[in-house]
């Protein structure tokens, strides 16, 4: 009597399990979190990598200067990200591309661009005197580095608006090998130890990886690139303009205590402080994910399948 009861149930559970597996959100969950669990394992070897290689001075520089970098993507940048998914992902359902609500964002995008190559400019001494490098190369890897950030996030953006998480995922997982490859270089002699030149080699990496991705992205979803009118660009701020507050505070939160270290401690405190740092950000980037693979979803449940959205709200636990 069990056995037979044991083998449907396992039957049952096998057929459950199937028909969840040939669904598209399980899929992209299983993309994202699989590549982000390979992306800590990769990380927290980097991480063991860096601490080996470069003393507390170089890894204050290197933390210093993806502050700065970090500065100009989230007050500048990053907060306009969320409007290319959700006006995206209803343009995509209306007429299978995208380039319209791109256009859009590009027209807030490069003025942005254009005022903070500016200011790094103007303030390159202050800059590299925060930074405690000699190299004045730096400040042009920075602004290149600032460009390609954007560009990278642009385009992970765009690809989460056409809800395929899993190149995205593989992106990441690029990112991480190649810094631990680089890494490797220094570890094992084939290149000389030195924050700056690993900064510029990082930026090189991002570069080759920008190249490969955009062969990737579909024609229509980018060109033509159209003069879009004010109405429509005031929509667009309209829904984005209150995550400033939010990418603002997360600045805060995960680089203010960097600044102050910087300015009432000694750079190698700062470094020792920012090694362990690292760690408990590559750990609590899991957190994110859900909202990645959610916001798509509910905007095709809004235009098309209502019913599905009200299942939805009603499974959401309330704040």
């Amino acid at each position: 009597m069990m056995q037979p009861m044991r083998r449907l149930f396992t039957s049952g559970l096998k057929e459950k399990i199937g028909r969840l597996w040939k669904t598209k959100f399980i899929k992209d969950a299983l993309y994202l979190y699989s590549g982000r669990a390979i992306n800590l394992i990769v990380g927290l070897w980097s991480v063991l990598f860096f601490g080996v290689l470069f003393n507390t001075l170089q890894i204050a520089i290197i933390s210093l200067f993806e502050m700065v970098a970090e500065l100009f993507l989230s007050f500048g940048f990053a907060w306009s990200n969320l409007g290319l998914v959700r006006f995206g992902k209803e343009e995509i359902l209306r007429y299978d591309k995208l380039n319209q609500t791109l256009s859009t964002r590009l027209m807030i995008t490069f003025p942005l661009l254009g005022v903070s190559i500016l200011l790094i400019l103007c303030f390159k001494a202050q800059l590299m005197l925060f930074l405690g490098s000699e190299d004045t190369a730096l400040l042009y890897y920075l602004i290149a580095d600032i460009v390609l950030l954007v560009g990278h996030d642009h385009i992970t953006h765009l690809l989460t608006a056409l809800e395929r998480h899993s190149r995205n995922a593989f992106f990441f997982l690029c990112q991480s090998i190649s810094r631990l490859i680089l890494l490797a270089c220094f570890y094992f002699g084939f290149m000389h130890t030195s924050a700056e030149l690993f900064l510029k080699a990082t930026v090189a990496f991002q570069l080759f990886l920008m190249i490969i991705r955009v062969q990737h992205i579909r024609t229509r979803d980018i060109w033509p690139v159209i003069w879009v009118n004010w109405q429509e660009v005031k929509r667009f701020l309209k829904f984005v303009y209150p995550q400033i507050y939010g990418f603002t505070g997360l600045y805060v939160i995960n680089w203010v205590d960097v600044y102050f270290i910087r300015k009432n401690c000694s750079i190698d405190a700062l470094g020792a402080y920012q090694f362990l740092y690292s760690i408990f950000i590559k750990i609590g980037s899991f957190a994110v994910l859900l909202n990645t693979l959610l916001l798509p979803r509910v905007i095709e449940w809004k235009m098309k399948r209502f019913d599905r959205l009200l299942q939805y709200l009603q499974k959401v636990p309330l704040p």
